[in-house]
């Protein structure tokens, strides 16, 4: 279990639920080496559209504001505990990313709510490593989504193709990466591939030790 109380799932917060269902990550997967926490996001398997259907723009801005929060409360806990700064380090899946996530209302409305977020959310970031990028992720953040992010936090997100293993392995342990990646081919988004419970959460231990 967990050693950390500032632990939380998807449907611990504000429309979680519906959340789950369409736009579906781990938001504390485990933990780095160095103690930074781990969020994986498996974005081919998100479905903004549907999400639409079931909450509006404004609902989801109240989900976010809520992890924000906790992720706040989380990082501070970590980082008194541990005597050093404690941040994120987030691995967005993008295998099964096609222009079909990224032509739509959905991605220009959640933008502009999410703009107020991400202006100070880097802060707190470490790192994110997204892999098995295609085409069109590439020269959707090139184009417009990087441009959400204060200039100082751009260096902070890392593209890598299929060629990834070698860059992130010395940030998250093999099995724990094994383990995300199976969960990732293995989900609709829903939360029921073979390692992730009924309840979101990671089957088995995935936290690491904070050296």
């Amino acid at each position: 279990a967990p050693t950390d109380p500032y632990h939380f799932d998807m449907t611990d917060q504000v429309h979680g639920d519906i959340a789950q269902k369409y736009v579906y990550c781990i938001p504390n997967a485990g933990y780095t080496s160095q103690g930074h926490v781990i969020i994986f996001t498996p974005a081919g398997g998100h479905d903004t559209r549907a999400l639409l259907n079931e909450m509006t723009a404004d609902n989801y801005f109240e989900y976010l504001m809520e992890e924000f929060v906790r992720r706040q409360l989380q990082l501070e806990y970590l980082s008194q505990k541990h005597q050093r700064l404690i941040k994120m380090f987030q691995i967005v899946d993008c295998n099964g990313i096609g222009v079909w996530h990224v032509s739509h209302r959905a991605a220009m409305t959640f933008s502009k709510r999410l703009k107020v977020v991400l202006q100070s959310w880097p802060e707190g970031m470490a790192r994110v490593s997204m892999i098995n990028t295609p085409w069109v992720v590439n020269n959707f953040w090139n184009g417009f989504l990087q441009y959400l992010f204060p200039v100082r936090s751009r260096r902070k997100f890392m593209m890598y193709g299929v060629q990834y293993r070698d860059e992130i392995l010395h940030l998250i342990d093999p099995t724990t990466l094994a383990k995300l990646l199976s969960s990732s081919s293995s989900s609709s988004g829903g939360g029921n591939g073979k390692n992730i419970d009924k309840k979101g959460f990671m089957k088995g231990s995935l936290e690491l030790p904070a050296g």
